[in-house]
């Protein structure tokens, strides 16, 4: 397993705006679960995002509700869990902050909700039928990772390994390594794009798992960014 815990990239600007999108995240996460297990479903219908019910208002030929519209963005805020919310988080503080340095407050937030609302179209378009609910910043977040390996392929990021057995019994059972940027966040999106094909295979892990959201997200970022570049 390997778990970026910094880049070797400095920033000229504070990141305010990766800074704000996970205070947001960390806040509605505190909402999701303050009032219990009962409170924290009501939250999930009310603001998580329910492919199946899209598709069905669309094939019908109806305009999409204010709260369907809503929820294509209110879902990127929400988490299933703590691990969740962290794995996320931990990601966006390490790579938002080098993207917003270069694309600018504006350009950034307008990037990452653009990344996050693609991510969520490419997993309507394949689980169209899923009544699932959808939850989690990492669609939003992999617009970020894509932006990322264009702008710094080269920039190193410490890494943890975990070394599977039985080879940590000669290696040890963590180190820590520096790869290129390109390497790390390439072998994460092969890892959700072929996960994402599995997935159909595994219906369980599948339907707790938004790969090709993550996929979606990442392809997004990349053209959002070359976009952003033009204008």
């Amino acid at each position: 397993m390997l778990l970026p815990i910094r880049d070797e990239n400095p920033t000229r600007r504070f990141p305010w705006v990766t800074l704000l999108f996970i205070a947001v995240n960390i806040a509605v996460y505190y909402l999701q679960i303050r009032g219990g297990a009962k409170a924290g479903n009501l939250f999930l219908e009310e603001y998580a995002l329910y492919p199946k019910a899209i598709k069905d208002s669309v094939l019908q030929g109806q305009t999409l509700s204010f709260p369907m519209m809503e929820s294509m963005f209110t879902h990127m805020f929400m988490h299933g869990g703590f691990l969740h919310l962290a794995g996320n988080m931990l990601f966006l503080w390490i790579f938002g902050n080098n993207v917003e340095d270069v694309l600018g407050k504006l350009r950034y937030a307008l990037f990452y909700l653009g990344s996050g609302l693609a991510a969520a179209l490419t997993h309507i378009a394949v689980h169209s039928s899923s009544n699932i609910p959808v939850v989690g910043a990492s669609g939003a977040v992999a617009g970020v990772l894509g932006g990322y390996m264009l702008l710094y392929p080269h920039a190193r990021v410490v890494t943890m390994l975990v070394v599977p057995f039985p080879f940590f019994f000669i290696w040890g059972l963590i180190r820590f390594v520096r790869v290129p940027a390109m390497l790390l966040l390439g072998m994460w999106f092969l890892l959700q794009f072929f996960s994402g094909i599995m997935s159909p295979l595994q219906p369980e892990a599948g339907a707790q798992v938004a790969y090709f959201a993550h996929v979606g997200g990442f392809i997004a970022g990349m053209l959002l960014l070359g976009l952003s570049k033009l204008l």
